[in-house]
């Protein structure tokens, strides 16, 4: 009994000194104290203390106050798991992971170019504009193109404007695995390739309508000249008729103005 009552008071005594010792390595970590905290928790983890085996794994999975050491984080992971912790049963299971889908992190971190969402992939085909059109079935043909343009560009930016933003375009059981780091860089990368994407759009777009503006102007002259001499036509039959021509011309371009404004599919609504 005396012998009983001896280990008790002893053991009692060595967890009272564990609990000091893991305190002081809690307050080293929060402290940036890395080299200190690693020291105890070296000890305390070689003791058997599961606490300490968790958090020395995840100084070594995170790099605090060294370098990323994956096989001495899986390690001390394992040892925490067969000791009966859940929570480095899980961390192992979120190590894998990480391993079985890296090509998916680093697509989102390093390699992300819009997919769906690039201008290329819209099916949006420029309008072949001549120069100027001399007849009516020239005019109806590159008014067809124009409008047909008009409507594909309309609804890609529509597309884009109703699309995911930001880190939503990472899928959601992949941003469980991904670290702070992994999250920070991805938001940069997306959001940097994601206004590259609207930008090239824009330009697209104005290229179209600069090209619309000459192709109306030179073929409302082009009418106009051809047209305007016609026997019999008095000064004010004149006036009407070059005022037939332009609205016409106008009606043809509706999609002078088509180019929708955009917003930024990376800034937050």
């Amino acid at each position: 009994m005396i012998r009983q009552a001896l280990f008790l008071l002893a053991l009692a005594f060595s967890t009272s000194i564990y609990a000091d010792e893991m305190s002081d390595a809690l307050v080293s970590h929060q402290k940036k104290d890395y080299q200190q905290a690693k020291q105890i928790f070296s000890k305390l983890a070689n003791a058997g203390n599961l606490r300490a085996q968790e958090e020395l794994a995840d100084m070594y999975w995170y790099g605090d106050g060294m370098a990323v050491d994956l096989q001495q984080a899986q390690y001390w992971f394992t040892k925490a798991a067969q000791g009966g912790s859940s929570k480095a049963k899980s961390s192992l299971e979120v190590m894998k992971a990480r391993v079985d889908r890296k090509q998916e992190i680093a697509y989102y971190t390093t390699q992300f170019d819009g997919g769906k969402l690039q201008f290329d992939k819209s099916g949006c085909t420029k309008p072949a504009i001549p120069e100027v059109s001399k007849t009516n079935v020239e005019i109806k043909k590159v008014t067809a193109d124009i409008q047909a343009w008009s409507t594909c560009y309309t609804g890609y930016i529509q597309m884009l404007s109703n699309s995911p933003q930001g880190l939503a375009l990472i899928p959601p059981d992949l941003t469980t695995i991904m670290s702070d780091e992994d999250l920070s860089v991805a938001a940069a990368t997306i959001d940097k390739k994601m206004a590259g994407i609207v930008s090239n759009a824009k330009l697209t777009a104005n290229d179209v309508n600069t090209q619309v503006d000459a192709w109306k102007k030179e073929t409302e002259a082009y009418v106009i000249k051809a047209n305007g001499g016609k026997a019999g036509m008095s000064p004010e039959e004149f006036e009407i008729f070059q005022r037939n021509i332009r609205d016409q011309l106008d009606m043809y371009r509706n999609s002078r103005d088509f180019v929708p404004i955009v917003r930024n599919p990376t800034t937050p609504r």
